[in-house]
């Protein structure tokens, strides 16, 4: 019901949440979020922690790729309502 609190001002968008959590999932409506590669960044962190410890750095920004999962709370106004 957080997402139809008059708080909000009306039906607009809510911003996305940065993990796939069963809240997330659940919530009403259910919310839009960033699907987080969680096993794919800890290994890579864990390859940056040997390469440091062996005295060198990385010469590029780390990045791991996110998958956005659209649900109600992003759908358009008047438009198709993703479940």
């Amino acid at each position: 019901e957080l997402g139809r609190a008059a708080a909000f001002g009306g039906p607009r968008p809510l911003k996305p949440s940065f993990d796939n959590s069963p809240v997330v999932r659940f919530a009403e409506p259910a919310l839009t979020a960033v699907d987080q590669p969680i096993a794919a960044t800890f290994s890579k962190a864990v390859e940056l922690l040997i390469t440091i410890g062996t005295g060198s750095m990385p010469d590029q920004p780390v990045e791991t790729e996110g998958v956005l999962i659209e649900r109600a709370s992003t759908a358009p106004l008047g438009g198709h309502v993703r479940t």
